[in-house]
């Protein structure tokens, strides 16, 4: 892979090529006659390969955008591996107030379409999980040298989607706090 940065450093470019290949892999076998959960390994290699590309960019003083995809050619028994997407991508705007007192960031993120298992009396059978696009927003605000408040929503068009088949994950979500930063 290779970073390189231009524009007088204020954007960069980030590319990388991976080839891995994944030996005795843990998965879980349900055993019958109770179909009990065992831990095992897999006899069989799992390949995965493919690209990750990256643009970081200030786009003035304040602003910046942080753009990602990843393209994963992943292969298990001569399949598509299961709850590995072929294509992913992220765009990030963030924004920082003049004096770092104060920001605001949303995110894009695409999860493309998907293989997984459906478990069923009679054995597992494959699908396919839909693609989707998330939405969140998040903002913070410094209210001492050290301390923090902030605020984020989750998933903000309340999408609903799969990232495993038949769990649903929560809806639209909020979430607060206060962070302190240790010296």
């Amino acid at each position: 892979g290779f970073d390189k940065s231009f524009l007088a450093g204020r954007a960069a470019l980030g590319l990388t090529y991976f080839n891995s290949r994944l030996k005795d892999e843990v998965f879980i076998a349900y055993l019958p006659p109770n179909f009990t959960a065992s831990p095992q390994n897999a006899t069989l290699a799992s390949e995965r390969q493919g690209v990750e590309a990256s643009l970081s960019a200030r786009l003035g003083e304040y602003l910046r955008a942080d753009l990602a995809y990843t393209y994963v050619d992943a292969v298990e028994n001569g399949e598509a591996e299961v709850r590995r997407p072929p294509h992913i991508a992220s765009l990030n705007l963030s924004w920082r107030a003049p004096g770092d007192r104060f920001g605001l960031n949303a995110t894009l993120r695409y999860n493309g379409a998907q293989k997984d298992l459906q478990f069923t009396p009679a054995g597992s059978a494959r699908v396919t999980l839909s693609p989707f696009t998330l939405v969140n927003l998040g903002a913070d605000y410094r209210i001492a040298e050290r301390w923090q408040i902030y605020g984020r929503v989750e998933n903000l068009l309340a999408a609903r989607y799969e990232e495993v088949f038949s769990f649903r994950p929560a809806g639209r979500s909020f979430f607060a706090g206060i962070r302190a930063q240790v010296a």
